[in-house]
C-alpha cells in the first residue's frame, strides 16, 4: 500500500475535502451543524492551502494551513502575541486535520506531518499554531509542540492552543523522521552520516597509494551499482559529465536524437547546440510520457547513430520508461546516453548496453556536490575516447 502527499489543487480533491471535512468535524466532533449536501466549506477556505494524502483517487487525510492574521486563535484568544514570551516573524496556522477511520493506524498521520513540515520549511515559516484537541495532547507533546494560554472550544470538543518552532523542529530527532524522503525533485538531499563522518577526517594527498585505493573502490562500486563496464569521475557538476559526454558525440560526427519532456532533457539540447552536434529535438510538454510508437517511426525512418534523454527528469518528477527506451535502441542499433543524474541510487539500475551515462555524487547516492560520473561501454569502436 502506497500513499501520495500533495498539495490540493483539482477540482475533485477540493470536493473531497470539503465531504472529509463534514464526516470529521459534523458528524464526528460535534463543532458545526448538519446540512443536507454533508459538505462543510472552512470559513477560512479561500486562504487555506491543503496538504492532502491519497491512496489512488481517494482522498483518506488532510489537513489546512493559512499564514493570513488574524488566525482563529487570535479570534479565540485575542492577539497571540500576548500569550507567549518568545518573538517569531513569519507565523502560519495549522486546521483542520482529518484522517479517515480506517486509516487511523498512524501513516497516514506521518505521511501528512512529513508534507507539512517540509512545505513550511519551503515556505520559510518560523512558528506554527495549532488547536490541539486535548484527545491527542500526548502525542503533539512527543512531537515537540507546546502549549500555552488556555482551553478553547466547548464541552464537547476542547482544544489546546499549541506552537511548535522551527528551532524545535531543528533539535527534534522525531520529527526529522517524518520528512526522510527520497526525492524525485531539485534541490539538496540529506546527506549519509557516514559521508559526514568521513570529510571530518584528514584529506588524503591526492598522489598517495591511499587516494589510488580509494579511487580503484569508488569506480568498482560504482560499476557493481550500475553493471556498466567503465567509469570515469570528474571533479565538477552534472553540468561537466553531460559536457563530456557532448564532447564525445561531436567526436563521431553523426547524426542523433534528444528526447525531452522537461528543464533537463531541454538542457541536453543545450548542450548538443553548443557543441554542434548533429541531431533532431524529439519534444514532449513538461511531465508527458513518451509516446514509443512515435520514437520507434523516428528510429524506423532516419539513420540514428545515437540517442539522448534524461531518465529522472526532475522538474516534474518524473521517472521516464528507460527500459522501454533500451529496447528500442538495441533493436535499431542505435548508442543509448542517458542522463542518470537523479536515478542513480534512487531506482534499479542496469547500464550493461548503455554508450555512455552520467551521474553525480550528490544526488540519491547520499553524499556531496563536487564529483560527476560518466559511464561507458565498448567505446573501443572510435578514435575518441572518454
Amino acid at each position: 500500500m502506497s500513499f501520495i502527499v500533495k498539495m490540493a489543487r483539482e477540482k475533485e480533491e477540493i470536493d473531497q475535502i470539503l465531504n472529509l471535512n463534514y464526516e470529521t468535524f459534523v458528524e464526528e466532533i460535534p463543532q458545526h451543524h448538519i446540512n443536507n449536501k454533508r459538505k462543510l466549506v472552512d470559513r477560512f477556505h479561500e486562504e487555506n492551502e491543503y496538504i492532502i494524502c491519497k491512496e489512488n483517487s481517494d482522498v483518506i487525510g488532510m489537513l489546512a494551513l493559512r499564514d493570513t492574521r488574524p488566525f482563529s486563535l487570535d479570534e479565540k484568544l485575542g492577539s497571540i502575541e500576548n500569550h507567549l514570551n518568545i518573538s517569531f516573524s513569519k507565523p502560519c496556522e495549522v486546521r483542520l486535520l482529518a484522517v479517515k477511520k480506517n486509516y487511523r493506524n498512524g501513516r497516514v498521520f506521518a505521511a501528512l506531518t512529513g508534507g507539512l513540515i517540509r512545505y513550511c520549511l519551503q515556505r520559510g515559516y518560523d512558528i506554527a499554531f495549532i488547536s490541539g484537541t486535548t484527545r491527542q495532547s500526548k502525542l503533539y507533546r512527543h512531537l515537540g509542540f507546546e502549549s500555552f494560554a488556555y482551553l478553547v472550544g466547548s464541552e464537547d470538543a476542547l482544544f489546546q492552543p499549541m506552537y511548535l518552532t522551527k528551532k524545535t523542529y531543528m533539535k527534534n530527532k522525531n520529527l526529522h523522521a517524518f520528512t526522510q524522503i527520497s526525492s524525485y525533485l531539485p534541490g539538496p538531499v540529506t546527506i549519509d552520516a557516514e559521508v559526514k563522518a568521513a570529510f571530518d577526517d584528514q584529506p588524503v594527498w591526492h598522489r598517495s597509494e591511499d587516494h589510488s585505493t580509494i579511487v580503484h573502490s569508488v569506480n568498482k562500486k560504482l560499476t557493481a551499482l550500475t553493471n556498466a563496464q567503465n567509469v570515469v569521475v570528474l571533479t565538477g557538476s552534472g553540468t561537466l559529465s553531460n559536457d563530456a559526454v557532448a564532447a564525445h558525440l561531436s567526436g563521431l560526427g553523426t547524426n542523433g536524437l534528444i528526447i525531452s519532456n522537461g528543464e533537463f532533457g531541454e538542457r541536453l539540447v543545450d548542450h548538443a547546440n553548443r557543441f554542434q552536434l548533429q541531431f533532431d529535438h524529439l519534444f514532449y510538454r513538461w511531465g508527458e510520457e513518451f509516446d514509443f510508437h512515435k520514437i520507434e517511426e523516428k528510429l524506423a525512418k532516419k539513420n540514428y547513430d545515437w540517442l539522448w534523454f534524461v531518465h529522472c527528469e526532475t522538474s516534474t518528477g518524473m521517472v521516464n520508461d528507460y527500459f522501454s527506451l533500451e529496447r528500442l535502441c538495441r533493436n535499431y542499433s542505435v548508442k543509448l546516453c542517458v542522463d542518470a543524474i537523479s536515478s542513480i541510487g534512487a531506482v534499479p539500475l542496469n547500464f550493461d548496453s548503455i554508450y555512455l551515462a552520467t551521474g553525480v555524487s550528490g544526488k540519491a547516492i547520499g553524499s556531496y556536490t563536487g564529483l560527476s560520473f560518466v559511464f561507458f561501454n565498448n567505446l573501443e569502436d572510435t578514435n575518441y575516447h572518454i
